[in-house]
């Protein structure tokens, strides 16, 4: 957020947000998180047939989608059968908004996060995303917005490891609908789906919010 002479220019490059007056919402969400949660989903529902220690559950799956499901079938997380599935289904789900490039949507599920960084900053990929990676960001994922001071009573700015608005705009409110969130859905399968779920040790993301008043 910069100051201006009569307002702030407000420059998001990723998926962080601001929210103006407790009402307008600025922020961005990248397809290939969209993707990476699904498939995340999709495993967790083979591999919970045989593993019933919640935290072990999670964490494998967060595994299976950091290094992708022919090194889970390689490890013996997943059969073959079990992956093909997984692939099938999201595959099904996500090819229709890929194009052209619906060879690289099976390349990185195969791969996994791990090969997400070929897509940083690649403005023509349905994948692509903008990123701070020493490259000039472009693509989806840039806002550029100015706001008029006469007009800004409060701003929030917040990053993605809140799931969920709150009705108020103060930080005791942002940690209560936070906490209501966990509560609904810790393992976030279902109101909330997201590329990790939350264990017993430790929360599925790092949160920070500052939340800015006019006095």
């Amino acid at each position: 957020m910069i100051t201006c002479p009569d307002g702030f220019r407000i420059v998001l490059i990723g998926d962080s947000g601001v929210r103006i007056n407790g009402t307008r919402l600025l922020q961005n969400d990248k397809m290939i998180d969209d993707v990476s949660a699904a498939a995340r989903i999709a495993v967790r529902s083979h591999i919970a047939q045989r593993i019933n220690d919640p935290d072990t559950l999670e964490l494998t799956g967060r595994r299976v989608s950091y290094a992708g499901l022919d090194a889970a079938v390689g490890d013996g997380i997943l059969s073959t059968a079990e992956a093909d599935a997984v692939l099938a289904g999201i595959m099904a789900r996500f090819s229709p908004q890929m194009g052209s490039f619906t060879d690289d949507l099976e390349t990185f599920l195969r791969g996994g996060i791990r090969v997400q960084p070929r897509f940083a900053n690649d403005a023509r990929h349905p994948l692509g995303f903008a990123s701070i990676n020493a490259t000039p960001p472009q693509g989806f994922g840039i806002t550029d917005h100015f706001v008029d001071a006469a007009g800004c009573q409060s701003l929030e700015i917040f990053s993605d490891g809140y799931y969920g608005l709150p009705e108020g705009t103060r930080v005791a409110d942002w940690e209560r609908r936070f906490d209501e969130i966990e509560a609904e859905d810790p393992h976030k399968l279902h109101a909330f789906p997201e590329v990790k779920g939350s264990s017993s040790t430790e929360f599925s993301d790092d949160r920070t919010v500052l939340c800015l008043y006019r006095n």
